[in-house]
């Protein structure tokens, strides 16, 4: 199956992962060879998956940890598995290992648990925990921003910095100058391997000066 979606050389890692999810023991090979199939149809055609450009591909080489063993709850991240699609396997891959997290409902809920299980005071401010999220930022890091944010965000409304955009020659790339209201800005160095500009690093006191006061931005 995996040589025929792939057009590459048989990968028994990518088959594995299909047989895992979906082989049933008391059905022939042929009939289960139809029946993964099927439901690998299914799970590519889902509405959420529209976006995925090459989704045979994409579910293939999705990454899985150790399936865990077959307990009560495996049924139920099938079910899961078979109603959200592609976007599912990641959250499988993260919570399945550990056999008392229980299926989820929808996607919906489950990123809302992952998020709060990576920033446990996620609550306080969504948001900032999304920003940390997409950024990588360490729980540590995001309850360092949420201290400086919990007085009131902005800290100001408008700064005296001149609205300049810089280009380069090739029109690829572009130096703008960051709106105040960005959380971006307590953690600018995250984009700068090695940069220690983070609201709690060596640079604090810049990342400080530059969401505050009305002379100084980024």
């Amino acid at each position: 199956m995996t040589t025929l979606i792939e057009h590459q050389a048989f990968d028994p890692e990518m088959a594995y992962k299909l047989m895992a999810l979906f082989y049933d023991p008391n059905k022939s090979q042929d009939d289960n060879f139809n029946l993964i199939s099927q439901k690998f149809n299914k799970l590519i055609s889902t509405k959420q998956d529209k976006t995925i450009k090459h989704p045979y591909h994409d579910v293939l080489v999705t990454e899985l940890n150790n399936l865990p063993p077959y307990n009560e709850n495996f049924p139920g991240w099938l079910k899961f598995i078979n109603k959200e699609g592609v976007k599912s396997l990641s959250i499988f891959s993260q919570c399945a290992e550990n056999i008392d997290f229980l299926p989820f409902e929808t996607i919906k809920d489950a990123h809302e648990f992952m998020l709060k299980q990576k920033y446990p005071r996620a609550d306080e401010n969504i948001e900032l925990a999304k920003l940390c999220k997409n950024m990588v930022i360490l729980n540590s890091r995001f309850e360092a921003a949420l201290n400086e944010v919990s007085s009131g965000w902005p800290k100001k409304e408008t700064d005296n910095l001149p609205i300049v955009d810089i280009q380069d020659s090739t029109g690829q790339y572009f130096w703008v100058k960051l709106p105040t209201q960005d959380m971006r800005a307590l953690f600018l160095g995250n984009l700068i391997p090695g940069c220690c500009q983070f609201i709690d690093g060596d640079s604090k006191i810049c990342v400080q000066n530059g969401i505050r006061y009305s002379d100084n931005g980024f």
